[in-house]
Parts: C-alpha cells; sequence; structure tokens
C-alpha cells in the first residue's frame, strides 16, 4: 500500500485538495498529514475546511489521517471530537482521523 506523507497544510483547502486530486491519479488511498493540519475551528475560515476536505477526500476515496502539531486546537480537539472509536483514533469526518499522540495504529496491516 502507497501513503502520502504530508505535514504543515494549516488548513490550506485548496493546497490540500491538490494533494487529494494527486492520490486519486496515483491510486494511493492514504494521506498521513504530520503536524499543523489547522485544526483551528474559533477562526472563521475554519469552520468548514473539516466538512469540506472530509467530503472531497472521500469523493476521490481518500483518508487523511492527523498528528496535531503547535498549530492545532488541543482543546476542541479534545472535547468537541472526543468520541474514540474503538481503534483509539478520532474521526472528525468520514475519513479525516486525528490520531493522537501515542496511540499505535495499524493501515492496512502495515
Amino acid at each position: 500500500m502507497d501513503i502520502l506523507v504530508l505535514g504543515d497544510t494549516h488548513a490550506d483547502f485548496e493546497n490540500l485538495k491538490s494533494w487529494v486530486d494527486y492520490c486519486e491519479y496515483k491510486g494511493i488511498h492514504v494521506i498521513v498529514q504530520v503536524g499543523d493540519f489547522g485544526h483551528f475551528p474559533r477562526l472563521s475560515e475554519y469552520y468548514s475546511f473539516t466538512s469540506r476536505i472530509s467530503q472531497y477526500a472521500q469523493s476521490k476515496n481518500v483518508c487523511i489521517y492527523f498528528v496535531h502539531g503547535n498549530h492545532d486546537d488541543l482543546h476542541s480537539l479534545f472535547y468537541e471530537h472526543g468520541r474514540y472509536g474503538e481503534d483509539h483514533l478520532i474521526y472528525l469526518g468520514s475519513n479525516v482521523v486525528w490520531v493522537p499522540t501515542g496511540v499505535p495504529f495499524t493501515l492496512g496491516g502495515l
């Protein structure tokens, strides 16, 4: 399985959308975003970012996993989205997944 690894997308929808398009073109179904996804729901420009990128990635059959960085609102992640799945991951959309620090997980048997 191929995985695209990105960092510092900072809620830039157009940038992340272009990477999702690249994944579709290359047949890659997983993006791992390694910090500064841009989860700041208190900022007006963020309000629709997660839902927009989740819907877009889903339409391209791509799942985005992200690890928080210093430009992500941990309070919001824990208190607004703090519903862990059975796999201990937190799903912010149908296919946008926060991987909290220290949580081991498996992607396609890897």
